[in-house]
């Protein structure tokens, strides 16, 4: 084999892997064009995710501050609310003062003869009548007095007297105890009568005509009614925890 055959066989070969050289580096350099097309979009997905990461942290951010904003007015509206709540507490209390206030001048009256459409003032002058002529009590000054309820038959309905003094009230009581004393152990039944040992001279005192006194132990409310022989019966509108006295 001479020298000319040779060269030309190692340039054969050399051309052949020259060809295979190029053809594998078209292959890698298409690999590292897709690696690097797939790097960017990586990278604009990242980018994107990254944004969206941003914006929900500013909302997380913004509903946090607007979760601190709303706290500090539910704080701020409970203590407005509690100190309310105190407000109306204190207004109520203060009210059923005034109210027990207005009411201990008060008693309640039933059986006292009504007419038709009489005036508080009428109202106020049978009051009056029935302590001068039945109780002796000529000086006691009324304010005022009304019928309460609606009258569904002949039967007067109940009055309500407001007396111008607490000592003008506390007059209609202290007389019958003076004169006769507190019957012990005495309680109203539910019917309003006397329950106990005091039933039957509580019922005597009115069929004789004898004036009979019936007193809550708080004294806000007492009623009195015409009986048997026009006396004058006061019996408690609140029925438990009486005292009973009589007096002629």
């Amino acid at each position: 084999m001479d020298t000319t055959m040779i060269k030309t066989i190692l340039e054969t070969q050399n051309q052949a892997y020259k060809c295979a050289l190029e053809i594998f580096i078209g292959q890698i350099n298409q690999k590292i064009q897709s690696l690097q097309t797939t790097v960017s979009d990586l990278q604009r997905s990242l980018e994107f995710t990254q944004k969206e990461v941003d914006d929900l942290k500013r909302e997380v951010n913004q509903h946090q501050l607007t979760n601190k904003q709303d706290q500090d007015r539910i704080d701020h509206m409970t203590a407005d609310l509690q100190t309310k709540s105190d407000l109306i507490k204190e207004l109520e209390e203060r009210c059923n003062h005034q109210e027990d206030q207005s009411r201990r001048n008060n008693l309640q009256f039933v059986g006292v003869e009504e007419h038709q459409d009489e005036t508080w003032e009428q109202t106020a002058a049978h009051v009056t009548k029935l302590l001068e002529d039945k109780l002796k009590l000529p000086s006691i000054e009324v304010e005022r007095a009304y019928r309460v309820g609606q009258r569904m038959d002949q039967r007067p309905r109940p009055l309500i007297a407001q007396f111008s003094r607490f000592c003008d009230r506390e007059a209609v009581l202290r007389p019958s105890w003076s004169r006769v004393g507190v019957v012990p152990g005495s309680e109203a039944g539910g019917d309003g009568g006397v329950g106990g040992d005091a039933a039957t001279p509580a019922r005597s005192w009115a069929s004789s005509g004898a004036a009979a006194l019936a007193r809550t132990d708080s004294t806000d409310s007492v009623s009195a009614s015409m009986t048997g022989g026009g006396a004058a019966v006061l019996t408690p509108a609140s029925v438990q925890g009486c005292r009973f006295v009589e007096f002629c």
